[in-house]
Order: structure tokens, then C-alpha cells, then sequence
């Protein structure tokens, strides 16, 4: 070797660099997406129809948490909510007139607030929807995890022994002849 003179590089080590760099990439891309693909069937053993789910708290925006089971046994209809989901707020009447038509049938229905501060939107909801009944924060995200949360507005409903009947990501018209009928058979059983 001569004083002064640079050792020549290998051209291969310089094409090498980019190949090991995508394969690295790629094996953690399948890494993660096998690691949420798992963590995803975890939770959704509990939301598919027909599945009963385990009892759960509820935290009531005023008052103390309750679980699920304690309640009366109704036909439930939990609708996943927040304040700045227009789709959620534009749905949100259909599901107050169901529940005043049905709520004589053993049917209610269960407002969960996503909201990261509830008590600054729930009670302006409350007063411009005409909202009389209680309302529920997911103060943990234990809800959003058990039902599988990842769009709002998210509705299931569950009968009067905790098994879903029916899930609905997006918003819809909830006071609909079509879903009248589905909860008239659901009601009779």
C-alpha cells in the first residue's frame, strides 16, 4: 500500500447497503403488523355477533361506576361517542327518539363520551340534545378496548343477557322502520 493513497472499496459492500437496510425495514413492518394482528383478535373476541361479553364497569359522568351486569336486564343499545364527531352528533336524535319509542319495552340505551374532557361538552350535549337520561365516560379506555373502538361513531346492541345482537361503525339513522323491525324481533325473544 502506498502512503497517501486510498484502499478501493468493495462495490459490493455499496449495493449491499440498501439491501440490508429494506430487508431490516421489512422485517419490522411484519413484526409490528404481526404484533397488532394479535393484539387486534384479542379484543374482538368480544364484539362479534353473537358473542356475550363479560360484565364491565361503566363510569357515569355524575356518580359512582356500576357494572354492566347490575343493571336491568334490557335490550341495550351503547353508543360510542364524542363531541367533536359530527357524524356522532348528527345521528344522535335518532337514537334519543328510539329510546323514548322503546324504552317502555325493556329497551335503553347507554351514551359513552370519548371526549378527553367530558365535563367542558357533556352538559352542553346534554341541554341542546334534551338528553334526560345518564350518560358514560370511558374514563380508562377499558370500553373502547373491549368493544374494539377505532371509529366513532360505534354502536352495538347487546340483549338482555350481554350477547351482541348488532354492531354498526358510522353513523345511521337509529329511529328507522328497518331498525324498528330488527329490535320488535329482538324484544320478542
Amino acid at each position: 500500500m502506498t502512503k497517501g493513497r486510498k484502499p478501493k472499496k468493495n462495490p459490493f459492500d455499496k449495493a449491499m447497503l440498501p439491501v440490508i437496510v429494506l430487508t431490516v425495514l421489512t422485517l419490522s413492518f411484519l413484526f409490528l403488523l404481526k404484533f397488532f394482528l394479535q393484539n387486534e383478535s384479542n379484543h374482538t373476541q368480544y364484539i362479534q355477533t353473537g358473542n356475550t361479553v363479560p360484565s364491565f364497569d361503566l363510569h357515569p359522568f355524575q356518580g359512582k361506576k356500576v357494572r354492566y351486569s347490575d343493571l336491568n336486564n334490557k335490550v341495550v343499545l351503547m353508543n360510542f361517542w364524542a363531541s367533536w364527531c359530527g357524524s356522532c352528533i348528527i345521528e344522535m336524535p335518532s337514537i334519543i327518539a328510539l329510546r323514548k319509542k322503546y324504552l317502555s319495552k325493556d329497551f335503553d340505551v347507554l351514551f359513552i363520551n370519548l371526549d378527553e374532557k367530558p365535563q367542558s361538552v357533556i352538559p352542553s350535549i346534554t341541554k341542546k340534545m334534551k338528553i334526560d337520561f345518564t350518560q358514560y365516560v370511558d374514563v380508562d379506555g377499558a370500553l373502547t378496548k373491549i368493544f374494539n373502538v377505532h371509529a366513532i361513531p360505534f354502536t352495538v346492541i347487546l340483549d338482555n343477557q350481554g350477547k351482541v345482537l348488532y354492531i354498526e361503525s358510522g353513523d345511521r339513522n337509529w329511529n328507522s322502520k328497518e331498525v324498528h323491525k330488527k329490535l320488535d324481533g329482538w324484544l320478542s325473544k
